[in-house]
């Protein structure tokens, strides 16, 4: 009867131990989880932090491009001279040409101009590259004669609203014989999408050219 009390309770102490052991096992296993995770969690939260910092750096960065472009167009339009501004639908400025010569004799005139950016002598002047036939039809035959000259245009805004321009500009005058010449010019801004200008041509030989043009945007 002893012997049996004994071998009973010994079952019993090593199915406790058993037990315990098993409860210990699981709660190392649960603290090395848990300290791990711990272990981890500064880099997590500096790898969240990092990300969003580059994340800002890229924002700031973009913006400040955006930025950069908006003062650009803002200038390239207060430089933007000679009968019209410069636009993002219209960023060379270029426009068309229509017209007569005056004197000394009354013949066609068509062409066109693109105003280049960035260029000038200084605050209010820009730099205009025109291209023009001066064109006559008569019993004699077709004669035509191409002014192709670089000028130099400054440019001034009235209280009203109104700008006017003038300036002047030398290159081949293409004919028969090319001569080299020079013009100058004036004009003003009638609407927002039409100018009218006057010029006088020195085509190198002969009488000053007298023409009168509009200019029409594109």
């Amino acid at each position: 009867m002893n012997f049996k009390n004994i071998r009973f309770r010994n079952k019993i102490n090593l199915a406790v131990l058993t037990s315990v052991a098993s409860v210990a096992s699981v709660c190392s296993a649960m603290g090395r989880s848990s300290a791990d995770e711990l272990a981890t969690m500064p880099q997590l939260i500096g790898a969240s932090a990092l990300a969003r910092v580059s994340t800002l750096d890229t924002q700031l960065h973009v913006d400040s491009v955006r930025q950069a472009l908006a003062g650009s167009v803002l200038s390239s339009s207060a430089l933007g001279g000679g009968g019209g501004g410069i636009s993002l639908t219209n960023p060379l400025d270029f426009h068309i040409r229509l017209g007569a010569m005056v004197s000394p004799r009354t013949k066609f005139v068509g062409g066109a101009d693109v105003t280049i950016p960035g260029l000038g002598f200084g605050t209010g002047f820009s730099t205009r590259v025109d291209a023009i036939a001066i064109v006559s039809a008569n019993i004699g035959g077709l004669s035509t004669i191409i002014p192709l000259t670089i000028n130099e245009v400054y440019s001034k805004g009235v209280v009203t609203g109104t700008r006017f321009y003038g300036g002047a500009g030398i290159g081949p005058y293409i004919g028969k014989v090319t001569r080299f010449g020079g013009k100058l010019f004036v004009g003003v801004d009638v609407t927002s999408r039409l100018s009218g200008e006057l010029g006088i041509h020195f085509s190198g030989y002969g009488d000053p050219l007298v023409t009168l043009e509009a200019r029409l945007p594109l």
